[in-house]
């Protein structure tokens, strides 16, 4: 397990960061396009 102090620490890295997207089998639908012009 880690420590509330480490948890904290990545907790705060990934605030930087920008999210990603990912698609599966299904390709490029409709949804998944809506959800990156928004």
């Amino acid at each position: 397990m880690i420590t509330g102090k480490q948890r904290a620490y990545l907790k705060g890295l990934a605030q930087t960061k920008k999210a990603s997207l990912q698609f599966g089998k299904n390709g490029l639908t409709e949804t998944f396009i809506s959800q990156v012009e928004t």
